[in-house]
């Protein structure tokens, strides 16, 4: 069974995780955990689990950066960085990168490692288009 699970920046600066804390307009307010403590969010930082782990064993999250390493002519290339996102038009997770577009790949994701997300770490996202 998939695991559904979001995290968000929290008033205080911290990530959290949990799944999202409605008003009673239904705007998306807080994040609620699994201990049942709610934390008001930067609502633009909500992101989703996409259900796949790195090769460290961390949860990759939309809006997480990827290095990969790739192998070129029998030698390791230059690091690419993949940015993961959500994609209305695709209707899942993309991700990007000045290289190319891919589908969400639990195979190659998994042997990459999260280094950071748009959020802070902007300067690693090598699309323009994947700063949310």
């Amino acid at each position: 069974m998939r695991e559904i699970l979001f995290r968000a920046k929290a008033k205080d600066g911290k990530w959290k995780e949990g799944l999202p804390f409605y008003d009673p307009d239904g705007e998306i307010v807080g994040i609620e955990t699994k201990e049942g403590y709610v934390f008001t969010i930067e609502r633009y930082t909500l992101q989703q689990y996409i259900g796949i782990k790195d090769k460290h064993g961390t949860k990759i999250f939309e809006g997480d950066i990827v290095k990969m390493s790739f192998i070129e002519e029998g030698e390791e290339g230059e690091p690419e960085y993949l940015t993961v996102y959500w994609d209305d038009k695709v209707n899942g997770f993309l991700c990007h990168s000045n290289q190319t577009t891919m589908s969400v790949d639990s195979d190659l994701l998994s042997d990459g490692e999260v280094v950071g997300n748009i959020h802070d770490n902007p300067e690693l996202v090598e699309v323009e288009a994947c700063r949310m």
